[in-house]
């Protein structure tokens, strides 16, 4: 093969990339119901549709058995059988969610970010995770 053939297979391959790349960051999901799940332990503890106008904070707390976790002011609690100490702050906002405190070791899970309508979800070595999930489809026959 000549370096031209390298060259029209590199130019494809890019092409096709990036066609690729900009056709699923614009594709629009309006049609597809989303929603936002946040997980202690793999336990659900708050779900929320993802759509415009969302905008709540959840603070998750520990202190031995007792688990409180109060989302805009309205406290709930649940006796758990692990006993730990964590603390975790999440800002669920369309098109922006993310972890802004916790007290767990190294602090990647604050550099995670939800944006959009597709994205890797947030985890916490604390157990807290934050999940965008697809709701229910229609399926048509």
């Amino acid at each position: 093969m000549k370096k031209l053939d390298y060259l029209i297979i590199a130019l494809v391959f890019f092409l096709a990339v990036g066609g690729y790349t900009i056709y699923f960051a614009n594709k629009d999901l309006g049609n597809v119901n989303l929603i936002l799940e946040v997980r202690y332990e793999n336990k659900l503890i708050y779900e929320v549709q993802y759509e415009e106008g969302l905008d709540e904070e959840l603070t998750i707390n520990q202190e031995g058995n007792l688990m409180t976790w109060t989302l805009n002011g309205e406290e709930h609690t649940e006796v758990l059988e692990l006993d730990k100490h964590i603390h975790n702050k999440i800002h669920l906002k369309y098109g922006e969610v993310k972890m802004v405190e916790a007290n767990c070791k190294d602090k990647y899970c604050l550099q995670m970010q939800i944006k959009g309508r597709y994205s890797a979800p947030i985890i916490c070595i604390n157990g807290v995770s934050v999940i965008l999930v697809g709701g229910e489809l229609e399926i048509i026959v």
